[in-house]
């Protein structure tokens, strides 16, 4: 299945701070012709070069999450990831999804009432129509994102090289071990 807005997680064995330094580090030896790196407190983004936009170029925010300690002392800090298309580009996809999804449903309540007065159902063709229309947004998202998958990897790669400073290589998944609940131990009474 296709997501509007691909996401993963990575995992750097480093503490917060450490990863907190490295992308703002990162940020500010960014060379301008690698596209845009942008770094708040613990959000950031990664933009392409405006020479390589595409109308379906796509972008990478970020979100540095809190620190996790394993049972054995080790630190993970979790990012979530997510790539959405330009801002310009996801209003217009979510202007379109928003006006089909609300003529689809208006039009079959009105066809409802049609049938319930014995008329022509023009209303259900209308919401047909609409969900047609609903069908061609996502595939077009589908597809914008298979020409647009050279440049995720681009992005995904910039934010990894900026996360390998900062401790132990990047992973896509959480390790297991380091999080399962410790067993409760016995209270004294």
């Amino acid at each position: 299945m296709v997501q509007l807005r691909p996401t993963f997680v990575l995992t750097v064995a480093a503490s917060r701070q450490a990863v907190l330094d490295a992308v703002g580090q990162a940020a500010r030896q960014s060379d301008p012709s690698e596209g845009r790196f942008v770094v708040g407190e613990e959000y950031g983004e990664i933009h392409l070069p405006v020479g390589e936009h595409r109308l379906w170029s796509p972008h990478l925010s970020f979100s540095i999450g809190e620190e996790i300690e394993s049972a054995d002392g080790k630190r993970y800090c979790p990012i979530d990831c997510r790539f959405a298309p330009r801002h310009q580009v996801w209003s217009a996809v979510w202007a379109g999804y928003l006006a089909f999804s609300f003529t689809a449903f208006f039009s079959l309540i009105f066809g409802c009432a049609q049938q319930m007065l014995g008329h022509t159902l023009w209303g259900v063709w209308i919401a047909g129509a609409s969900m047609l229309g609903l069908a061609t947004l996502y595939v077009t998202a589908a597809v914008g994102q298979q020409w647009s998958s050279d440049q995720m990897e681009q992005l995904r790669q910039r934010l990894e090289r900026s996360l390998a400073t900062a401790g132990e290589p990047v992973s896509d998944v959480l390790p297991a071990a380091p999080f399962q609940l410790a067993s409760p131990q016995p209270s004294a009474r």
